[in-house]
C-alpha cells in the first residue's frame, strides 16, 4: 500500500514539475509585447483661471473662471487590427465665470482606420460637439452645435507589408522613391 501511494504522489508530482516547466516555457516563447486589445483612457481636470489685461498699469479687463473637464476615450481593432482600429470619445466640460454666464460643452468623436500600415489606407471620422450657454440679464441662452465629418487617404509607397519586397534602391525617408500621398476631405457645420 505505502509503495502503491509512493508511486501515486512521486507520478502527481513530476507531473506538477512538467506542468510547471511547460508553462515557463510557453510564457518565454511568447512575443515580448503582449499588450491589451483594447485601450481605455480618461481624464478629470479641475482648474482656476484668472486673465487680467492692463493698459498702463490699469486693469482694462478681467476674466475669471472655474473649468471642469471630464473625458473617456476606447481605441482598439475592430474584428482584426490590420482590417480597421476604431477610436472614439466622448467628453463634458464645464465653465463657470465669475462675471458672465456658464458655458457647458458636450462632445464626442468616432475614427474607423481602414487597413492601418498597408501601402494605401483610409479613414472616416466624424464629431460633434454642442456648447450651451446659459442666459443672463439681456440675452437668453442659446446653443452652438458643431458637427464635423471627413475621410482621408493614404497612400505610403514604401511602407506596408510588402516594403521588404520593394526594389528600389534609391530610398528615401519613407523607404521609396515616390513620396508619401494623403489626400483629405473635411465638412464642417455650425449652427
Amino acid at each position: 500500500m505505502q509503495i502503491l501511494f509512493r508511486k501515486i504522489v512521486t507520478l502527481s508530482l513530476v507531473r506538477r514539475i512538467a506542468f510547471f516547466f511547460a508553462v515557463i516555457s510557453l510564457a518565454l516563447g511568447l512575443p515580448v509585447q503582449a499588450s491589451a486589445q483594447y485601450r481605455i483612457s480618461g481624464i478629470v481636470e479641475f482648474s482656476y483661471r484668472d486673465f487680467q489685461t492692463k493698459t498702463n498699469g490699469v486693469v482694462a479687463s478681467q476674466e475669471q473662471y472655474w473649468s471642469q473637464l471630464y473625458r473617456v476615450n476606447l481605441d482598439g481593432p475592430f474584428l482584426d487590427p490590420r482590417f480597421m482600429r476604431i477610436s472614439g470619445g466622448v467628453g463634458y466640460s464645464l465653465l463657470t465665470y465669475k462675471d458672465g454666464p456658464d458655458r457647458d460643452t458636450l462632445d464626442y468623436f468616432l475614427n474607423a482606420a481602414f487597413f492601418p500600415g498597408m501601402k494605401i489606407s483610409w479613414n472616416l471620422f466624424g464629431s460633434k460637439s454642442t456648447q450651451t450657454i446659459d442666459n443672463t440679464e439681456s440675452i437668453a441662452g442659446y446653443d452652438v452645435t458643431t458637427t464635423s465629418y471627413g475621410a482621408t487617404l493614404f497612400y505610403r509607397p514604401g511602407n506596408g507589408a510588402n516594403s521588404r519586397n520593394n526594389r528600389n534602391n534609391n530610398r528615401n525617408a519613407n523607404g521609396g522613391w515616390l513620396p508619401s500621398l494623403d489626400i483629405s476631405r473635411i465638412h464642417t457645420d455650425k449652427g
